[in-house]
């Protein structure tokens, strides 16, 4: 139905925007940890691994 259609879209970017920041947030991490400070770069890692999480958690939940 055409409902159901619009939450799948809505889901469809919400994940997609989740994996944009995922991205940006992991290459910004690796960059700092290089070559800014080790412990910075470890936290914005761990942080990127958690929008990650979420972006995952959406699509299980999407396909039950």
């Amino acid at each position: 139905m055409q409902i159901e259609n619009d939450e799948r879209d809505l889901l469809f970017w919400v994940r997609q925007a989740l994996n944009v920041v995922f991205m940006l947030a992991a290459i910004a991490g690796v960059v700092c940890y290089v070559w800014i400070d080790k412990e910075l770069g470890i936290y914005i890692v761990l942080g990127a691994m958690v929008v990650k999480m979420t972006e995952s958690i959406l699509r299980m939940v999407k396909n039950k």
